[in-house]
């Protein structure tokens, strides 16, 4: 009688060990425990066999077997529910970082790469600030989802440039303004084949049902060393860069290089300016 408790209780813990519903490492550990546990038990209420407590000992393992389930039922459901809340974080904390129009990375989602970037490589950094010319009549004249399509269609564009020498990731600011940031030294002239590259894709005719539109836009450009970054410094420089290629002409792009210097336009045969 008590072999015949001993191997049921080592088959019980058998049967445990295999249940695949409560997680590899859960069903290994708690196998592993109710099995020791249940053949100390069983080995401790030996001597009381001759007083006919095998039926006891039998209830006391189906208690123990339903306790010890309890728990681990007790514990997946709350891994699931933490697990779930962790995936509902991390979506939450991805939507608040991401235009929901273009699904380019947003302004916040800039100022938390530039600091990384920053802290992570203290590396020569480029902010180029692009802003479309004219957008609104393009709303006032297609309307407001030919307007988004636009700015998708410049999004898609602005995110698929690739630039040798540096990485080079693709913002959305707001509206009509986007960003490039670049990371790695530049020289003048890679600064102007990288512009002149930016302007070139967003001017391309976009077409918009049977017809098709050409966008211009304005470029600023700002630099920093490696000496530290600040981006609210950095964006100052390079809108009023914009800006002042905006009244020059659409299409063009003036550049503020290091923290200092007077902005200085482009001659208009140089790839800062492509208004033609």
């Amino acid at each position: 009688m008590v072999s015949t408790t001993i191997e049921a209780g080592r088959e019980r813990g058998l049967i445990v060990r295999q249940i695949g519903v409560l997680g590899v490492a859960v069903a290994a550990s708690v196998s592993s425990l109710m099995f020791d546990w249940c053949h100390r038990l069983c080995m401790f209420l030996m001597p009381y066999q001759a007083y006919g407590a095998d039926e006891y000992v039998l209830v006391l393992l189906f208690l123990a077997l339903g306790l010890l389930a309890a728990f681990a039922l007790r514990e997946r459901h709350l891994r699931h529910r933490l697990m779930a809340q962790e995936l509902e974080r991390l979506k939450a904390c991805a939507i608040a970082r991401t235009d929901y129009l273009t699904g380019l990375p947003n302004r916040l989602a800039l100022v938390e790469h530039v600091d990384l970037a920053d802290t992570a490589h203290a590396a020569p950094m480029t902010i180029l600030l692009l802003d479309l010319d004219g957008f609104k009549s393009v709303n006032d004249t297609f309307g407001h989802a030919a307007g988004d399509e636009v700015l998708r269609v410049v999004a898609t564009r602005l995110a698929s440039l690739d630039h040798e020498g540096g990485s080079l990731t693709a913002f959305r600011l707001g509206g009509d303004e986007f960003a490039l940031v670049r990371q790695g030294p530049a020289k003048r002239n890679e600064l102007e084949a990288l512009a002149a590259s930016v302007l070139a894709s967003v001017g391309r005719p976009i077409p918009l049902g049977s017809a098709s539109i050409d966008i211009r836009a304005s470029l600023g450009v700002a630099s920093a060393d490696a000496t530290g970054t600040e981006l609210g410094s950095m964006l100052r420089r390079a809108d009023a860069a914009m800006f002042t290629a905006k009244r020059s002409r659409a299409g063009s792009c003036f550049a503020r290089e290091g923290s200092g210097g007077p902005l200085s336009p482009a001659p208009a045969s140089r790839a800062f300016s492509l208004a033609g």
